[in-house]
């Protein structure tokens, strides 16, 4: 079995066993065969060293200093420096353990953030779009060389949770996935196994399942690649 740690939210799901988490996150992980484990107050290196991957969960804004924005503050709804401080430092000691990192909605964002990309910070604001906010469905499309072809439909119903998304993506990035209105809603990288989706698989149980089966895949991958190498010469 795989370990997988997962990002501690501020905000907590009133009947979630887990602190600072939302059951779903850990649901989801372990029906597709993975063993969940929260972040703790042990340093980045140290949680790196001893998790398989990372999920980055959702959550409020990135506060601002961590981005190049330039809405007024008064528009954003950020609120936990200390969280953005902490996954930033996860992301980056993931990233340079070549382990897998995922990110949902928040995580997705924070992910294109940290890399260089940069984010429509209100979408009603900017663009005039209010379709993406309050758990409304909407369609996805999967363009021919997305990472997600044979995971996911072409063309699926995802829900909503965001007024923010990724806008420009981070050199490395490919686009996996946009919605009917041309917003960014999933990507991957290149030569990395960082991957992100924009909406919230952990709450469409059964109809994610292949997604979180398909990261699963990408972990029992990294593993097995890490542990040949280990192997002595001769074995």
């Amino acid at each position: 079995m795989h370990h997988i740690l997962v990002s501690v939210q501020k905000d907590k799901d009133p009947a979630s066993p887990y602190p600072g988490l939302s059951t779903g996150y850990c649901m989801a992980l372990a029906n597709a065969g993975l063993v969940p484990l929260l972040a703790s107050c042990a340093t980045a290196e140290q949680q790196a060293t001893a998790c398989d991957a990372l999920l980055l969960t959702g959550g409020g804004d990135l506060t601002p200093e961590f981005y190049a924005y330039h809405l007024p503050m008064a528009a954003l709804s950020f609120d936990d420096p200390a969280r953005d401080r902490q996954e930033l430092a996860l992301f980056h000691a993931f990233l340079a353990a070549g382990k897998p990192v995922f990110g949902i909605c928040r995580g997705m964002q924070l992910m294109n953030a940290a890399l260089g990309g940069t984010l429509w910070e209100d979408l009603v604001t900017e663009c005039g779009n209010s379709a993406h906010t309050g758990g409304a469905g909407h369609a996805i499309l999967l363009p021919a060389d997305s990472a997600l072809r044979g995971v996911l439909p072409e063309r699926c119903v995802v829900n909503s949770f965001h007024h923010q998304a990724c806008r420009v993506l981070a050199p490395g990035l490919v686009s996996d996935a946009v919605s009917t209105d041309g917003i960014l809603e999933a990507f991957h990288h290149r030569t990395l196994p960082l991957y992100g989706v924009q909406w919230h698989p952990e709450r469409m149980a059964g109809d994610m399942d292949a997604l979180f089966r398909f990261w699963r895949g990408i972990v029992e991958k990294r593993a097995e690649r890490e542990k040949n190498e280990r192997k002595p010469e001769g074995f």
